[in-house]
Parts: structure tokens; sequence; C-alpha cells
């Protein structure tokens, strides 16, 4: 009995350990890939222009027209795992390590010009941001023993959940509860598109370039 308790022990402190030495694995790569930022315009990573149209659907109003442009996306190198990663363990011969990344730190932000919110035609001004309320990314990384690693696998999880606050800069973008409703839609339609684009495109490639620029330091942990 008390042997079996004390195997039990051992294999638990023994997870621990892989477990915290996957996370120290982790959480430096993550701070080499800030010495990326100014390359791969981390900071602060331009998006696309796109225009959303929301049509009329009262005699009091018109269709409402908006060009959102300069946008960026911010919070790519604040990007942190989530949890503990799992320690290293054996998968068709490679050494294999696996996390779960936190993306909510990240937010698309937009100057936006609009017309048709009221009828008065004249145009107006606001500031629109998307944030990533709740998001993750799959990351896994594989390696022979005492060889290099490479990314094997990088995913966005769901659920993928955003959120928009639009900000006015002097007179109000005021819509009905539908158009405001379809505005939104739109947003998160095009705004997810360049978020997931920013993480699976570039932040990609500045992971990928870490691991093969130190890949003297860069060793997957022991499977233990």
């Amino acid at each position: 009995m008390m042997i079996g308790f004390y195997i039990l022990v051992l294999f638990g402190l023994g997870s621990v350990d892989t477990a915290r030495q996957s996370n120290e694995f982790m959480d430096y790569m993550l701070r080499l890939v800030n010495g990326e930022a100014e390359p791969y315009r981390l900071e602060a990573l331009p998006v696309p222009d796109f225009n959303v149209t929301v049509n009329s659907n009262w005699f009091t109003n018109r269709a409402f027209k908006a060009k959102f442009q300069k946008g960026t996306i911010r919070g790519l190198t604040r990007i942190r795992r989530k949890g503990d990663c799992q320690p290293t363990r054996w998968i068709h011969g490679n050494i294999t390590l696996v996390c779960t990344l936190d993306l909510s730190t990240i937010i698309a932000s937009y100057e936006v010009n609009a017309k048709g919110h009221s009828l008065n035609p004249r145009t107006d001004w606001m500031d629109v941001h998307v944030k990533v309320e709740v998001g993750t990314a799959g990351f896994e990384a594989q390696s022979f023993p005492n060889r290099p690693p490479y990314i094997k696998t990088f995913i966005i999880q769901l659920p993928f959940e955003l959120s928009v606050r639009r900000v006015p800069r002097k007179s109000p973008i005021d819509l009905n509860e539908g158009r405001s409703v379809e505005l939104t839609r739109q947003i998160v339609q095009y705004a997810e598109r360049a978020i997931q684009d920013a993480v699976l495109g570039t932040y990609l490639k500045a992971l990928t370039r870490v691991m093969t620029k130190n890949s003297d330091v860069l060793i997957l942990p022991p499977v233990k």
C-alpha cells in the first residue's frame, strides 16, 4: 500500500517537473518573439481597409455607409500561454510539446468615416476597436532527440469571440437596434478574418523565425 503511494507521488512530481520545463521552454520562446517585433511589425501590424453598408430599414433613415481605414492589430507581442503546457511525450518517435496560447490580448483598431446614420448628409468620424474576448491557439512543436524543434501545428481554436466598441469623435453615430446589430456583424466578419490572418500568418512567421534563429538553445525538454 505504502509502496503504491510512493510510486504515485513520484509519478506526480515527475509530471509537475516536466510540465514546468515545458512552460519554461514556451515562455522563453515567446519572449524571443519580442525581438522580432520590429521586422514583423508586431507592435502595430497594418491590416487592410474595408467598407460596410447597412441598408435603410425605415423611412426616417438612409443607407449607412462606412469606410474602415488605417487598421492596426496590437497585442501580438503580449500573447502568453494559457495554463500549463503538457509534459513532453513521444509521438511517432518525436519528442512532442503541446501548449495553449491566450489570444485575448489582441485588439484590432480602425479609423472610420461614416454617413447615413441621420438624414443629414454629413460625414462623421469614429474609432472602432475589436477585441478578442475569448480565443486561444493550439501550439505543437516536435523534434528528434537532440535535434532542433520545428512547429508541427499552430491553429486557432474554438470558441473564438470578439467584442466591438465604437467611439465617436465628435457627433454621435447612432443606429437603431436592427441596423446596429447588422453593423456589428459586418465589423466582426472583417475583423475576425484580419486577426486570424495576423495570428496564422505574420505571428506564425515570427515564431518560426525565432525557432530557426535560436535552434542552438531552443531544445525541447526530454521526455521523462
